[in-house]
């Protein structure tokens, strides 16, 4: 039998009274995103280790031709049961709102999961270390990484560490970072 996500398992995923600890303890390794040698993006799969037995991950995809719009996913689920994105914030990205009551156009948002509307309603977030304009500033996708982190209640073990990532296409080493 496939498992199958409910507004009640969400809740208890991302409910800090239900006492869950969700905690990542890797290396953030990124991964070319694309074919071989396409130079698309990057992106990284991280595990989420918890005393419960829901599949649970936390994911980040950048793309070489906007770097500047960085994805943040908590999963749940895996390639038999579907992944659904739980969570997801979209840095500098567009949506729109199925009831068509708020548009982004490059502006970040969050969205939230619920078996009535999948992941398609979003909301403008208050809580993310971040320029609105299209910079990506000095260390923003580890604070942006570490902020959804919290927001998730997802903890930093002790093994956890930040690895910056290096975008194909960009030359050899080149910074992200664009300097005031």
């Amino acid at each position: 039998m496939v498992a199958r996500l409910t507004d009640a398992l969400a809740r208890s995923i991302l409910d800090p009274s239900a006492g869950l600890t969700l905690t990542i303890d890797h290396l953030i390794d990124w991964e070319p995103l694309g074919f071989q040698g396409s130079g698309l993006g990057v992106h990284t799969s991280i595990p989420i280790l918890s005393e419960i037995r829901e599949p649970l991950a936390l994911r980040i995809r950048i793309m070489s031709s906007t770097p500047w719009s960085s994805h943040y996913l908590l999963i749940w689920g895996t390639r038999l049961t579907g992944c659904v994105n739980l969570r997801r914030l979209d840095l500098r990205d567009d949506h729109r709102n199925p009831d068509g009551a708020e548009v982004w156009t490059a502006r970040t948002h969050k969205h939230t999961w619920s078996e009535s509307h999948a992941d398609c309603m979003a909301y403008t977030p208050t809580d993310i270390p971040h320029d609105p304009d299209l910079t990506v500033g000095v260390d923003e996708y580890r604070q942006v990484f570490e902020a959804f982190c919290a927001e998730c209640y997802v903890a930093l073990g002790p093994s956890y560490r930040w690895t910056e990532p290096s975008l194909p296409g960009r030359g050899g080493g080149e910074s992200l970072w664009v300097d005031p």
